[in-house]
């Protein structure tokens, strides 16, 4: 909690709360936040009224909940993006059988709230911070116009895959599935993969087999969108079938894959400001749960620094020795809460040789946490690579000034003039 002069008055103060903070224990409270998403909520038997105006609100986590009588007064005022300070207003339990934060109480605003506009946050908020889901569309049904109490509701199914081939149910109602369906008919005679990202996904497990779908107010469908996450995704699938393809005419030693790339220490990657890969060794250290669920982002480290990687769902299957149906049942029954599973922490202390990439999203957006698209911790593979680094050099010296497992003939080096003879150096 942040204490702030008033300017006006020297002798009282404006107290800053934290949403993380908000109950029903006192009436006053005065809070700085970003509207992250905002949509209005309809009666199910009459669509075309609004029920009420329904947002969801950041510095940390939480959602707020307008009165239908008071969306004329405010609406004006509350954009997707937007940093307010709202003031005078209720709060309530966050109850319901699909919580889309975690939080306890959610905010009610009143005829006297006051919302005014506020200085930007300084730190980045990320508006993947909730559930999503994010594949390729590997086949899909017609879509379905299903009758029910004189009202029309349309349904597409498809079926999604990962980037390590598993598939899953997908279900998009109404305005998801006209514009998925507009999409594919628009496209249908491109090559290009169709790859979805469903924001604020509702995940069901239905006959022990996870499925998602939209919600009925609140998500947002992205379909191969400009977009950093979905362009992540594209660049790991376009490697994978490049490697598939290769694997058949090409027999090479693990280490050979991130021999390529420039072997960097952490503290050099912020030295780039041009698209690129880079193969680093580091130790997992802990987790950020500032990403949500799209990507597990780990916190990695080594001599030289730390910084924060994001791992797609198949480096964390092969980590923790977890099928996705059981990452997705451990979601939905966690609510949301973004909590780290305990089965992660047998990633944590163990020394990986990464190959990550710096992305034009990083550079533009000045993002530092950076994609993985491969990692290994075999001590062989690691140990080969770390050969090839400029650790390696600093570290592998005798006393005398010669490297280790090198003998002094080898270490030679004839001077002819200005000119340096290094072919005795050869392996």
């Amino acid at each position: 909690m942040v204490h702030k002069r008033n300017t006006h008055n020297s002798d009282s103060e404006i107290i800053i709360d934290k949403l993380a903070d908000i109950d029903a224990s006192k009436e006053s409270w005065n809070i700085p936040v970003q509207v992250v998403m905002i949509w209005k909520q309809t009666y199910k038997n009459n669509p075309n009224m609004v029920n009420s105006l329904d947002m969801i609100l950041m510095d940390q986590e939480n959602t707020s909940n307008n009165k239908k009588n008071l969306i004329n007064a405010f609406q004006a005022l509350l954009e997707e993006g937007a940093v307010r300070k709202i003031t005078n207003f209720g709060t309530a339990k966050n109850e319901g059988d699909y919580m889309l934060v975690a939080h306890k109480h959610k905010i009610n605003f009143y005829k006297t709230t006051r919302i005014r506009v506020s200085t930007p946050f300084v730190d980045r908020i990320d508006p993947f911070n909730f559930v999503n889901f994010i594949g390729q569309v590997v086949s899909n049904e017609p879509m379905r116009v299903i009758k029910k109490n004189a009202r029309e509701t349309r349904l597409m199914s498809i079926v999604a895959q990962d980037l390590i081939g598993r598939k899953m149910q997908v279900s998009l109602w109404d305005g998801f599935a006209l514009k998925l369906n507009s999409h594919i008919s628009e496209h249908q005679n491109e090559n290009a993969p169709v790859i979805i990202l469903l924001r604020m996904a509702n995940l069901n497990i239905c006959g022990g087999q996870p499925q998602v779908g939209n919600c009925l107010f609140g998500s947002r469908l992205h379909i191969n969108d400009d977009m950093h996450h979905i362009s992540e995704f594209k660049k790991a699938y376009s490697s994978i079938n490049t490697t598939q393809v290769n694997t058949k005419t090409v027999v090479a030693k693990p280490e050979d894959y991130y021999l390529p790339f420039q072997i960097k220490n952490i503290d050099d990657i912020p030295d780039y400001n041009e698209e690129i890969g880079l193969s680093i060794i580091a130790t997992i250290i802990g987790f950020d749960l500032q990403e949500g669920w799209v990507g597990v982002v780990i916190r990695v480290q080594d001599e030289t620094g730390s910084a924060s990687l994001v791992l797609f769902d198949r480096h964390v299957k092969d980590l923790i020795h977890r099928g996705n149906h059981w990452l997705i049942e451990k979601i939905s029954k966690d609510q949301r809460r973004q909590k780290i599973p305990d089965e992660f922490n047998t990633m944590l202390n163990r020394k990986f040789v990464f190959k990550v990439q710096i992305s034009k999203f990083n550079l533009e957006n000045n993002y530092h946490a950076y994609t993985v698209h491969k990692m290994t911790d075999d001590e062989l593979v690691v140990g080969a690579v770390f050969k090839h680094s400029s650790a390696y050099e600093e570290h592998s010296i005798h006393y005398d000034g010669t490297p280790i497992n090198k003998s002094i003939k080898e270490n030679s080096v004839s001077v002819r003039g200005d000119s340096t003879n290094l072919g005795a150096l050869s392996k």
